[in-house]
């Protein structure tokens, strides 16, 4: 009985600390959604501009358009950098309350278990120390869900404020200039070619910095 209740809360705990594992470093690594238009595959150098899509062939710089590079936007964006910082920290901070609550949980298990095997506990007892403990289990899954979700949503929301603060600075940064389109470069997009000359991605990572 009792090592049913330790397989399963060894389940519970491996599941804890895996998703917990893909959270801190797969997704606080990823970078919230761009907040220009369609991105860029790659830039190519200045020269064959037959390649070009049509809208660059228009007369002026890119006939209004120009891009950010995303990826350099948000390695060197002070906001973004700390919010990431602050969801890994949160997320290590829980990682490790789960792992001293799960540790505390298993120690209670083999305690039981060993006064089982050594005839300290009667069938009732066993029984009622078997409910217990399934509880205490159930209830660190619940705990665990709980702070996990809890962490999930707030990672949205400053996502969502953090494009909409990006989206309201290049709004006012891209009207006084005249520009017509923002386009936002990052790997695997669709756009194929854009010249050099039309990046602003320094411009706007200075701007937002000193905003």
């Amino acid at each position: 009985m009792m090592n049913r209740v330790l397989l399963a809360l060894n389940a519970v705990l491996l599941l804890a600390v895996a998703f917990l594992f893909y959270k801190v470093y797969q997704t606080p690594d990823a970078a919230p959604a761009p907040p220009p238009a369609a991105p860029l595959v790659e830039r190519v150098s200045e020269g064959d501009t037959a390649q070009a899509p049509v809208a660059m062939l228009a007369q002026g710089s890119g006939a209004g358009i120009y891009f950010v590079n995303t990826d350099t936007l948000l390695a060197n964006y002070g906001v973004f950098k700390t919010q990431k910082a602050q969801l890994e920290a949160r997320s290590q901070r829980l990682e490790a309350e789960l792992q001293r609550r799960a540790t505390a949980l298993q120690q209670e298990v083999a305690e039981a278990t060993q006064k089982m095997q050594n005839g300290q506990l009667t069938q009732t007892q066993a029984q009622e120390a078997d409910a217990r403990l399934r509880q205490r289990g159930a209830e660190l899954e619940q705990y665990r869900d709980e702070q996990t979700s809890r962490l999930l949503a707030d990672e949205r929301s400053q996502t969502e404020k953090l494009n909409k603060r990006i989206q309201d600075f290049l709004k006012g940064f891209a009207g006084r200039r005249g520009y017509k389109y923002v386009l936002g470069y990052t790997s695997g997009g669709g756009i194929l070619y854009a010249n050099d000359s039309l990046d602003i991605t320094a411009a706007v990572v200075a701007g937002l910095n000193k905003k």
